[in-house]
């Protein structure tokens, strides 16, 4: 499993192997910032049409943007 640490910008690309833990398909694709975990999950906060949006991931759909 991979882990990341508040403030990692990452990529939301997801593992279509795994369906639980992941966002809305309009999300593909989008970049954020880790801002913490919640149980098994991790905190993304990324900017959607002007407003900033919290998403809950898995680390599965997640991968480091460099």
């Amino acid at each position: 499993m991979q882990t990341f640490n508040e403030g990692d910008s990452v990529a939301l690309t997801p593992d279509s192997s795994v369906q639980r833990g992941m966002y809305h398909p309009r999300f593909i694709g989008m970049t954020g910032v880790v801002t913490g975990m919640q149980g098994k999950s991790y905190r993304v906060k990324i900017s959607n049409k002007g407003k900033t949006k919290t998403l809950l991931v898995l680390p599965v759909h997640l991968r480091k943007h460099v």
